[in-house]
């Protein structure tokens, strides 16, 4: 009966930590996109252009 109950718990646990982690990367995923929308926002226009090209993110994206 107790190797039982610590089964069901461990299951438990893991089923919470899964489901934290879950929930963790699709918020950091949101963040993500709303922190580059408001970094283009803050942009000028003309040096939106000039700046793109020595950006890190275009650097990642090419990698």
């Amino acid at each position: 009966m107790m190797m039982m109950m610590m089964m069901i718990y461990a299951e438990f646990v893991a089923l919470i930590a899964i489901s934290c982690t879950l929930f963790l990367f699709l918020h950091t995923q949101s963040l993500t996109s709303r922190l580059r929308e408001m970094e283009d926002r803050l942009q000028p226009p003309s040096s939106l252009s000039a700046a793109s090209g020595l950006s890190g993110n275009s650097i990642s994206q090419a990698l």
